[in-house]
């Protein structure tokens, strides 16, 4: 009777866990922060010589993801260069996987960390890890 008792309620509690929600999309919404270096985002077509002057640079990388599945990131250097980044999401497989509809049609995939407090992707040669504003 007893191991009867035990095995009915391990079950039961397998069952929630197994029930728990995994990612959604309302987990993505919202500003996601962090920074990374001006050289490491530079195209490949731009001189050495502006990448070594960026190689100090370090940029604010705020990523807003909205309800629209759209997303953008303002991108400064002062009044050298001042542009916004953007483009589509979407939930492919447990990660976000963002398209770039200006600025050379990029797709990065980002790994979202298990307590969904952070997110993690490649920038072109970067590995760069957002954290979610409050």
């Amino acid at each position: 009777m007893y191991r009867t008792v035990a095995i009915a309620s391990l079950l039961s509690v397998l069952s929630l866990i197994g029930c728990q929600p995994g990612l959604t999309e309302k987990d993505i919404v919202g500003t996601w922060n962090g920074q990374l270096s001006a050289a490491d985002i530079a195209p490949a077509d731009v001189p050495q010589q502006f990448k070594t002057m960026l190689a100090g640079q370090t940029l604010a990388y705020n990523v807003t993801f909205n309800e629209d599945k759209t997303w953008s990131v303002p991108i400064s250097l002062g009044q050298f260069f001042n542009t916004t980044v953007s483009g589509t999401w979407s939930l492919k497989e447990g990660k976000v996987e963002t398209v770039t509809t200006t600025a050379g049609g990029e797709t990065t995939l980002w790994t979202v960390a298990p307590d969904k407090k952070s997110i993690t992707g490649m920038i072109r040669n970067a590995s760069v890890t957002l954290a979610k504003s409050p």
